[in-house]
Protein backbone atom coordinates (compact mmCIF):
# COMPACT_ATOMS: atom_id res chain seq x y z
CA UNK A 1 0.00 0.00 0.00
CA UNK A 2 1.42 3.39 -1.00
CA UNK A 3 1.15 5.82 1.93
CA UNK A 4 2.54 8.76 -0.04
CA UNK A 5 0.11 11.48 -0.92
CA UNK A 6 0.26 14.38 -3.30
CA UNK A 7 0.21 17.70 -1.48
CA UNK A 8 -3.08 19.48 -1.85
CA UNK A 9 -3.58 23.19 -2.22
CA UNK A 10 -2.68 25.38 0.72
CA UNK A 11 -5.74 26.23 2.80
CA UNK A 12 -6.92 29.79 2.36
CA UNK A 13 -7.05 32.02 5.43
CA UNK A 14 -10.48 32.00 7.03
CA UNK A 15 -12.52 35.14 6.63
CA UNK A 16 -14.44 36.69 9.52
CA UNK A 17 -18.17 36.16 9.33
CA UNK A 18 -20.55 38.74 10.75
CA UNK A 19 -18.15 40.06 13.38
CA UNK A 20 -17.02 36.66 14.72
CA UNK A 21 -13.41 37.85 14.92
CA UNK A 22 -14.26 41.09 16.66
CA UNK A 23 -16.02 39.28 19.49
CA UNK A 24 -13.32 36.62 19.87
CA UNK A 25 -10.28 38.84 19.38
CA UNK A 26 -9.57 39.77 22.97
CA UNK A 27 -5.84 39.87 23.77
CA UNK A 28 -6.20 36.84 26.04
CA UNK A 29 -7.97 34.85 23.35
CA UNK A 30 -5.34 35.73 20.77
CA UNK A 31 -2.51 34.69 23.12
CA UNK A 32 -4.28 31.39 23.89
CA UNK A 33 -4.77 30.78 20.18
CA UNK A 34 -1.11 31.48 19.34
CA UNK A 35 0.02 29.32 22.27
CA UNK A 36 -2.00 26.42 20.88
CA UNK A 37 -0.46 26.92 17.43
CA UNK A 38 2.98 26.98 19.07
CA UNK A 39 2.24 23.77 20.97
CA UNK A 40 1.14 22.00 17.80
CA UNK A 41 4.26 23.16 15.92
CA UNK A 42 6.43 21.78 18.74
CA UNK A 43 4.51 18.47 18.73
CA UNK A 44 5.01 18.12 14.97
CA UNK A 45 8.71 18.97 15.35
CA UNK A 46 9.05 16.21 17.95
CA UNK A 47 7.34 13.74 15.60
CA UNK A 48 9.61 14.76 12.72
CA UNK A 49 12.73 14.42 14.91
CA UNK A 50 11.57 10.98 16.03
CA UNK A 51 11.06 9.92 12.42
CA UNK A 52 14.52 11.19 11.52
CA UNK A 53 16.09 9.39 14.50
CA UNK A 54 14.37 6.14 13.51
CA UNK A 55 15.64 6.47 9.96
CA UNK A 56 19.17 7.17 11.22
CA UNK A 57 19.15 3.78 12.96
CA UNK A 58 19.17 2.07 9.57
CA UNK A 59 22.75 2.18 8.23
CA UNK A 60 21.61 1.80 4.62
CA UNK A 61 19.25 4.77 4.95
CA UNK A 62 21.93 6.78 6.72
CA UNK A 63 24.52 6.16 4.00
CA UNK A 64 22.21 6.78 1.04
CA UNK A 65 20.06 9.61 2.39
CA UNK A 66 22.21 11.79 4.65
CA UNK A 67 21.18 15.02 2.92
CA UNK A 68 17.49 14.15 3.23
CA UNK A 69 17.94 13.24 6.91
CA UNK A 70 19.60 16.60 7.49
CA UNK A 71 16.63 18.25 5.76
CA UNK A 72 14.27 16.47 8.16
CA UNK A 73 16.26 17.89 11.07
CA UNK A 74 16.18 21.39 9.58
CA UNK A 75 12.38 21.19 9.17
CA UNK A 76 12.02 20.38 12.86
CA UNK A 77 14.39 23.21 13.84
CA UNK A 78 12.43 25.72 11.77
CA UNK A 79 9.18 24.59 13.34
CA UNK A 80 10.60 24.98 16.85
CA UNK A 81 11.81 28.51 16.06
CA UNK A 82 8.43 29.45 14.59
CA UNK A 83 6.80 28.12 17.75
CA UNK A 84 9.18 30.23 19.82
CA UNK A 85 8.32 33.30 17.76
CA UNK A 86 4.61 32.77 18.42
CA UNK A 87 5.24 32.75 22.18
CA UNK A 88 7.66 35.68 22.26
CA UNK A 89 6.67 38.82 24.14
CA UNK A 90 8.12 40.78 21.22
CA UNK A 91 8.27 38.68 18.04
CA UNK A 92 10.23 41.42 16.26
CA UNK A 93 13.03 41.32 18.84
CA UNK A 94 12.90 37.51 18.87
CA UNK A 95 14.07 37.44 15.24
CA UNK A 96 17.62 38.06 16.45
CA UNK A 97 17.49 34.87 18.55
CA UNK A 98 16.53 32.54 15.67
CA UNK A 99 19.20 29.85 15.40
CA UNK A 100 18.56 28.93 11.76
CA UNK A 101 20.36 31.46 9.57
CA UNK A 102 18.08 31.14 6.53
CA UNK A 103 14.95 31.55 8.65
CA UNK A 104 16.38 34.57 10.49
CA UNK A 105 17.34 36.14 7.15
CA UNK A 106 13.86 35.57 5.81
CA UNK A 107 12.29 37.42 8.74
CA UNK A 108 14.74 40.24 8.16
CA UNK A 109 13.68 40.42 4.51
CA UNK A 110 17.08 39.25 3.30
CA UNK A 111 15.77 36.45 1.09
CA UNK A 112 14.10 33.16 1.66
Amino acid sequence: MNMMSVPGPEPAPAACVAGDCASAASPGHIVAHLTTVSDVLNEIATEIESLGADLCCDPAVLVHHMTKLQAIDLIAQKQRWLATMLRADCPLAAVDTIGVDALRARFRGEGG
